[in-house]
């Protein structure tokens, strides 16, 4: 079984509640990791035979960026159903960090994580 772990993605995303956010987009950053069974792509040495990584996360970022939602906990939860659509992948998890939200801090955070 491997992990693999997605740092510090960057979206450009609607989200929030006060009508500032709900005009302006936001950067959010988000780490990402995912559990799948590697057996056949570490013996195969072949991509098709793994999770390909890269366009998972295009594929995060294009359809994450066209949401509009006012929640954090709501676009984690996308996040994660988006991933899942992967049957291979058994876990997920993932962190949104929303830079600003609250005066006086870095940002705030969520994480959830979801099983198949």
């Amino acid at each position: 079984m491997a992990k693999i772990h997605i740092k510090n993605l960057q979206l450009s995303v609607i989200i929030g509640t006060t009508p500032k956010e709900r005009e302006d987009r936001q950067t959010v950053y988000l780490d990402l990791s995912f559990k799948y069974d590697s057996q056949k792509a570490e013996e195969n040495d072949n991509l098709s035979d793994a999770v390909d990584y890269e366009a998972l996360a295009a594929e995060v970022v294009a359809k994450a960026q066209n949401t509009k939602f006012f929640l954090i906990e709501k676009l984690a939860s996308f996040i994660l159903n988006l991933v899942l659509i992967d049957k291979r992948i058994k876990r997920t998890k993932v962190i949104i960090y929303k830079p600003k939200a609250v005066s006086k801090t870095d940002s705030v955070s969520i994480e959830l994580s979801r099983d198949h």
